[in-house]
């Protein structure tokens, strides 16, 4: 399930996600997202993934093909979360990023203040 998180501004979205997202749930929430940089050049997002956040396999395609043709779109992004896999996973695309000049950070749950003020910053 993806939920638009109340402290999200006009420039920096926020998302929580939980459990396993379907390729129909992703293509809305890509959508909304697609709404939103008709207003903005750049996107900013935080995104809170908890401990069971997980794609299907056509939530995976649809968020690929979207990465794919936004990426430069993208200035900053705070992932919130406590799970190794998710920590190492986005250790290892930092480099691929910052190809593209997107800054990706990672935070503890208990950094949630920190993440907010880095991805507003």
């Amino acid at each position: 399930m993806i939920e638009i998180l109340p402290q999200s501004t006009d420039d920096v979205l926020g998302y929580k996600i939980s459990g396993k997202v379907t390729g129909d749930e992703e293509k809305y929430w890509l959508g909304k997202i697609e709404q939103h940089l008709k207003e903005h050049k750049k996107l900013r997002m935080l995104v809170i993934l908890d401990d069971n956040a997980e794609w299907d396999m056509a939530a995976g395609y649809e968020d690929f093909k979207w990465i794919s043709t936004h990426t430069r779109q993208m200035e900053k992004i705070a992932f919130v979360t406590s799970k190794k896999l998710w920590k190492w996973w986005l250790s290892a695309d930092k480099p691929f990023a910052r190809l593209f000049d997107v800054h990706l950070d990672n935070f503890d749950p208990d950094e949630l203040d920190e993440a907010w003020a880095w991805v507003k910053s």
